[in-house]
């Protein structure tokens, strides 16, 4: 698993050469200019078109075509995902009345208050910073020619093709250091080969094994929780190497990602937000909030409700740090972990039984995000009816 220090998916910005300030937009509608079209950059554009007024605009800038759901990307990685299935035209998802600009950023200037995209000149009035970061596998000596990126679309797909024709012997899950995407990720996805392994029936003549510079599963969410990870793998046989970091990476520093806020994820120039995976946030416990979709959606309301209220002179609520995920354990089964990480001294989660109704609210959540038209009303319908009755905040 390569590194994923560096907010290297940055458009061509340096995130850490952001600085700000500027006059107020002399006219009575104001622009908010949303950049990256992931989870949270998406949520925040469609969340602010539905707050804003029509005099406002909302303008989200993304380089890409293709909106990529990659929490779909672990049953791409086995099989049971196509390269299609995980990805939308990303206009089809934007509300009506957000302009897309399909351009790299090439230029900031937040003291104008203006950027570059491509050839145009886009002057804004509230910036939202949503570029996610991208890994870095030649950061890891071998890793490029002999180990696959599950955490990419085209790795996934790749790694498909190698264990459809897998006969037995080794596969290792190796997190090469910190942090990563998705607390759950590596994980997920031992299971999820070794249920692959299997179905095909070549699980007995082969091992799979993780191996993690961290103490333990998913030190973040606390013992407990890291117990009941382990003890998933340990019923299936899957071989859990602890504190067992990588020596030949070069671990870099913490310089790059984007200190925000914890409640209103403003960074320390005015009018400038950032959210998801380029932004550092220090919990309780003295470490950082995990890099996640649910998190990066979850800012990205607060955030359009930061800016809206901005606009009109209001007070917004800000983030709570609730956050949720699916542990899959292939076979139709997935555990659901949930809580509060912004509880004191440490996160507050619990991790639910795995069962095939967990698994059915995952497809769901995707569906939510993916599906069109009665499909994905229908399963939207379905997680906030299932949210509500489970007291649990797992919404589209």
């Amino acid at each position: 698993m390569p590194d994923s220090r560096s907010p290297r998916r940055a458009d061509g910005v340096d995130v850490r050469s952001i600085s700000g300030g500027g006059p107020e937009a002399e006219k009575a509608g104001k622009v908010a200019v949303v950049l990256g079209g992931g989870v949270g950059g998406l949520t925040a554009a469609n969340a602010l078109r539905g707050l804003l007024g029509r005099e406002h605009r909302v303008i989200l800038v993304e380089r890409r075509r293709d909106h990529l759901f990659a929490p779909s990307f672990l049953w791409l990685m086995v099989g049971d995902r196509s390269r299609e299935q995980v990805a939308r035209d990303l206009r089809s998802l934007l509300r009506t009345g957000v302009e897309l600009v399909e351009a790299e950023v090439n230029r900031l200037d937040p003291e104008r208050r203006t950027l570059t995209a491509g050839e145009r000149e886009l002057s804004y009035d509230a910036l939202v910073i949503a570029l996610g970061a991208d890994l870095a596998p030649e950061a890891f000596p071998g890793y490029v020619e002999a180990a696959h990126n599950f955490f990419d679309r085209d790795g996934a797909a790749r790694l498909a093709e190698t264990l459809g024709g897998f006969d037995g012997g080794r596969v290792v899950v190796a997190v090469t250091t910190l942090p990563y995407k998705c607390p759950a990720a590596p994980y997920e996805a031992a299971l999820l080969v070794e249920a692959a392994l299997r179905r095909r029936g070549v699980r007995d003549r082969s091992e799979v094994a993780i191996f993690t510079p961290e103490p333990q599963p998913m030190p973040v969410a606390g013992p407990v929780l890291g117990a009941a990870v382990s003890a998933l793998l340990a019923e299936r046989n899957v071989a859990l190497h602890t504190a067992r970091p990588v020596t030949a990476v070069d671990p870099g520093n913490e310089s790059g990602w984007i200190p925000v806020d914890a409640r209103t994820m403003r960074t320390r120039f005015p009018d400038s937000y950032a959210i998801g995976d380029v932004t550092t946030i220090t919990l309780a416990n003295g470490k950082p909030l995990p890099k996640a979709g649910v998190f990066a959606h979850g800012e990205a309301l607060v955030v359009a409700r930061e800016i809206a209220a901005s606009f009109t002179g209001r007070s917004a609520p800000g983030f709570d740090g609730a956050g949720y995920c699916w542990v899959e354990l292939g076979g139709g089964r997935a555990a659901f972990a949930e809580g509060d990480f912004y509880a004191s001294p440490a996160p507050a989660i619990r991790l639910r039984a795995p069962s095939a109704a967990w698994h059915l609210g995952k497809v769901a959540f995707e569906r939510a995000w993916m599906g069109r038209g009665v499909e994905r009303a229908v399963a939207q319908t379905l997680l906030r009816v299932g949210s509500a009755v489970l007291r649990i905040k797992a919404s589209p």
